[in-house]
C-alpha cells in the first residue's frame, strides 16, 4: 500500500459522504412502492431515479475531495483517475428491496489502490440507509460497526458444525442463470 494514501482518512471520507447520501435516499423515498427508470440485465435488474442521484452525489462528493481519484459507480460511467486510488460504489445496493420498502438497503462504499499486483480493496463503508447503521472496514485493521460515534470492533463468531448451519443464496437475475443455479444445487458433481 502507497504510504501517501491512509485507508482510515479513506473510510472516514466514505463515511461522510454515505451518511449524506443516505439521508438523500430517504427524503426522496416517497410512501409506497417506488418507481423503476430503467432496467440492466433483465426486467427484475432495476434502475430508480434516486440510485441515479444518490451515485452523482456520491461521485461529486469524492470526487471533489480527491479530484484525482478514479471511480465506478454500479449505474454509470467510469472515471479515470491518476491518484492510484479508484472508489466502487453502489448507491443503492439493494434496489429490490428499496422499490419494495424492505428495510435492507444500504449505501455502499469502497476504496481500492492500485499496486504491482493489480487493486486492492483498502477501505470499505456501508451505511443501511433504512436504519441508520453502519459498518466500516480498513485492510489490515479489521471491520467496525458504529454506535453513534463510538466504533465497535466486530469479530466473526466461531462456526457452528455444517449440519446446523443456516446457508443463505442469492440467484442472477437472469433467468437461464437461474435454471443453472438451481440445478447445480440439486445434483452432485464429481470433481
Amino acid at each position: 500500500m502507497s504510504d501517501a494514501v491512509d485507508p482510515h482518512a479513506l473510510v472516514e471520507l466514505a463515511r461522510e459522504v454515505g451518511l449524506e447520501a443516505a439521508a438523500l435516499v430517504r427524503a426522496r423515498r416517497p410512501e409506497g412502492r417506488v418507481g423503476v427508470a430503467d432496467t440492466k440485465s433483465s426486467r427484475v435488474d432495476v434502475v430508480t431515479e434516486v440510485d441515479r442521484a444518490s451515485e452523482e452525489l456520491v461521485r461529486e462528493r469524492l470526487l471533489a475531495a480527491r479530484p484525482d481519484d478514479g471511480f465506478l459507480g454500479e449505474e454509470g460511467g467510469g472515471v479515470r483517475g491518476t491518484s492510484g486510488v479508484e472508489w466502487v460504489v453502489d448507491p443503492i445496493d439493494g434496489t429490490v428491496n428499496f422499490v419494495y420498502g424492505i428495510p435492507a438497503y444500504a449505501v455502499s462504499i469502497a476504496a481500492r489502490l492500485d499496486g504491482p499486483d493489480g487493486a486492492t480493496e483498502v477501505a470499505g463503508y456501508v451505511v443501511n440507509i433504512a436504519t441508520g447503521e453502519e459498518w466500516a472496514a480498513v485492510l489490515g485493521a479489521g471491520a467496525w460497526r458504529w454506535s453513534g460515534e463510538e466504533r465497535r470492533p466486530l469479530h466473526a463468531p466461531e462456526p457452528p458444525p455444517l449440519a446446523e448451519a443456516l446457508v443463505g443464496t442469492g440467484f442472477g437475475y437472469l433467468p437461464e442463470r437461474r435454471r443453472e443455479q438451481g440445478l447445480a444445487g440439486g445434483t452432485r458433481r464429481s470433481a
